[in-house]
């Protein structure tokens, strides 16, 4: 008995190696028709499978929540993403112009579309009019212009329509008496951003046409810099600490019951929209197809088995798939039979 048993772990096994050995060689010769054979494979019955046939939204809602909420963040984040940031900012592309990246006409169709949201831009404006301590801050500006600290940076400011008065008023209240940096220069200039806020607010309700003017004035003067009269502005230092503060904001604002509604409403809309779609439909919707799947196949598959190869690994890829089933109960009662 023991003889046998020997002799069918005996077969077992040298079957386990040439059935390893078939399948180590179908990948080396063959792998990235095997990858495109199991895509036709998935496609083919996904015509008929509709996404709530395969997924459930609830699945869907507690994995976003794992990684929107729970989900333990590396502390390192902030700084790699501002080394990022410092490399990016330190291309040569970013001597390209911002005109070059954004086109006027888009820029013009934006700002159509953001003059048209009058209610919010009356309630954001007078709110910046009435915000603690923007009197004293617009106080420095207009004390800057009325010394010449600023002039050429408002240049543009002067033309704008509604705004040029604005400035005005504070250069009349301010001006004259502000050459020099002592106390009563800036108490006048205070008055003068008084004055000015004082105007915007009136203005709030700044004609659609004027506001399109002027924000496609201060695009036509911006567009003509590079990008890296942006990314400039801001020190390597400050990047960080920028960075590790929008991070602190988001660690604490992903907690938040708000953030998990809108999360989840997202999934509701989603599921509600595209729940009963077959799944080839759904990816189609989305611009996916068959012909995307088998390029990015072959675009990895090829490298990833050679890797796999060279590392010694397709080996272990297969050989514990396959060595369940020879030690099984069903492969030894085939063995005997």
């Amino acid at each position: 008995m023991s003889e046998a048993r020997g002799a069918e772990q005996d077969l077992a096994g040298r079957l386990l190696e040439a059935h390893v050995a078939f399948e180590v060689t179908a990948l080396r010769e063959r792998g990235l028709e095997l990858a495109v054979e199991a895509i036709d494979r998935v496609l083919g019955p996904a015509d008929a499978v509709r996404l709530d046939d395969v997924v459930q939204r609830d699945q869907v809602k507690g994995v976003a929540g794992k990684y929107v909420a729970e989900h333990r963040l590396p502390g390192a984040i902030p700084d790699v993403a501002a080394e990022i940031a410092g490399r990016v900012r330190a291309h040569p592309a970013n001597q390209t112009r911002l005109g070059d990246l954004v086109d006027r006409r888009q820029v013009a169709e934006l700002v159509t579309v953001v003059s048209e949201l009058r209610t919010l831009r009356t309630q954001l404006l007078r709110s910046l009019v009435a915000a603690p301590g923007l009197q004293a801050g617009v106080g420095g500006l207009v004390h800057g212009i009325a010394t010449g600290g600023v002039r050429q940076g408002l240049r543009i400011g002067r033309r704008l329509p509604g705004i040029a008065a604005g400035i005005g008023i504070g250069e009349r209240v301010a001006g004259g008496a502000v050459e020099g940096l002592d106390r009563r220069s800036r108490e006048l200039a205070e008055h003068g951003a008084a004055a000015l806020l004082g105007y915007l607010g009136d203005r709030a309700t700044l004609d659609d046409d004027e506001l399109r003017a002027a924000v496609l004035e201060i695009w036509d003067a911006m567009a003509e810099q590079p990008v890296a009269a942006l990314t400039g502005a801001i020190s390597d230092e400050q990047l960080i600490d920028l960075c590790s503060a929008l991070y602190a904001v988001w660690l604490d604002l992903r907690t938040s019951p708000y953030i998990t509604a809108v999360v989840e409403a997202g999934i509701d809309h989603f599921f509600d929209t595209y729940g009963a779609m077959p799944v080839t439909e759904l990816l189609a919707e989305f611009g996916l197809d068959r012909a995307d799947l088998v390029e990015e196949a072959e675009r990895f598959v090829p490298s990833l088995i050679a890797g796999l190869d060279r590392a010694g690994l397709l080996d272990e890829l297969v050989r514990p798939r396959l060595a369940a089933f020879y030690g099984s109960p069903a492969a030894r009662a085939l063995l005997e039979g």
